[in-house]
């Protein structure tokens, strides 16, 4: 297969994995059967190793290890896993600009406990390509990782998470979740002050 058929084939084979995610509501574990259906007809394709190659490979994989453990990484780490790493790690080192791909990278790390370096891979997200997309919520979710992060590794303040509560006030929907569950956890760093900003 010709390399930029690669490409063109990969990111065909990436959309139709969201595709599967978004009609399961991200409920992963019911996506599993067709997630490993599709992991197994790309392992069976003649793929040239480029970086949408191991975007791919990583991505399905890092799918399907999410169907097996609920609620990372609140109620359960998700255990590393050497081939979602590496072929992250791969793909970016030959495409160094994926904004995309770097999120999801921040997100396994997140995942897996590894919150020091979830917190870098986030902070090095150019957050302009998101909102030249228009997709301004997930500017906001690295934000928001990035502050949960913080306060798994307690570098944080009060002031930081108001600030951040408060200039994103406008935003419809359980935006905050990741926000509140981290607090849960960490229940030195949800004091009445940011409890109060919360309900605002």
């Amino acid at each position: 297969m010709k390399p930029e058929k690669t490409t063109e084939k990969a990111f065909d084979y990436l959309d139709q994995a969201y595709e599967i995610i978004f009609t399961y509501s991200h409920d992963y574990e019911k996506a599993n059967p067709e997630l490993t259906d599709l992991l197994n007809r790309a392992e069976n394709e003649k793929f040239v190793k480029k970086s949408a190659y191991y975007q791919l490979m990583g991505t399905l994989v890092y799918f399907i290890c999410k169907s097996k453990v609920k609620n990372t990484p609140y109620q359960n780490l998700l255990p590393g896993n050497p081939v979602v790493e590496n072929h992250f790690k791969w793909s970016l080192d030959i495409d160094t600009y994926n904004p995309p791909l770097q999120y999801l990278y921040g997100l396994y790390l997140y995942d897996t406990g590894k919150f020091l370096k979830a917190e870098s891979v986030f902070s090095e997200i150019d957050i302009r390509y998101f909102h030249d997309l228009e997709l301004n919520d997930r500017a906001i979710k690295i934000k928001e990782l990035i502050l949960c992060c913080k306060i798994f590794l307690d570098e944080i303040s009060e002031d930081e998470i108001v600030k951040f509560i408060g200039e994103t006030a406008d935003q419809e929907g359980d935006h905050l979740w990741d926000l509140v569950e981290t607090l849960k956890l960490n229940a030195k760093h949800y004091t009445n002050r940011i409890r109060s900003a919360l309900k605002e």
